[in-house]
C-alpha cells in the first residue's frame, strides 16, 4: 500500500473510531478505500502491509529515513544521485546495522530497486 493510500486508510480508521455508529462502507467510499480492508483494520485483525512485513525488511524505518534524508541533502545541493552511490550508501547503513547488532550473518545488497532511485 503506498503512503498516500495508507494515510487515507489511517484517516478512515480514525474517523470510524470517532463515529462508531456510521456505516463503515460509507466511510470507506468517502475515503476511497476498500470496505473489507477498512473493517479488518478497525477490528485490529489486519495490520498495514508495511507493519506485517517489517521483519522481512533489511532496514529499520529509521534507517530508511536516514537514507532518504541523505539523498534529499545530496539532491538539494544540486548533485545527481547515481544508482551506484545510492547502493554504497545503503550498504554502509546495512554494514553499520550488522556491526551494531553483532550480526555474524553479514548481509549484502546485491542490487537497488529502480523505485528507490525515482
Amino acid at each position: 500500500m503506498d503512503a498516500d493510500l495508507e494515510s487515507k486508510m489511517q484517516a478512515a480508521i480514525d474517523y470510524c473510531r470517532r463515529h462508531p455508529h456510521e456505516k463503515q462502507a460509507h466511510i470507506a467510499c468517502k475515503y476511497g478505500i476498500h470496505p473489507v480492508t477498512l473493517g479488518r483494520r478497525v477490528k485490529g485483525t489486519q495490520t498495514s502491509r508495511r507493519a506485517a512485513h517489517r521483519d522481512q525488511q533489511l532496514f529499520s524505518p529509521g534507517e530508511e529515513d536516514a537514507i532518504v534524508e541523505l539523498c534529499k541533502l545530496i539532491a538539494d545541493c544540486g548533485f545527481p544521485l547515481p544508482q551506484d552511490l545510492l547502493h554504497h550508501m545503503a550498504q554502509d547503513v546495512l554494514n553499520e546495522h550488522n556491526n551494531d547488532n553483532d550480526n555474524n550473518g553479514v548481509k549484502e545488497i546485491h542490487e537497488i530497486d529502480q523505485k528507490w532511485v525515482e
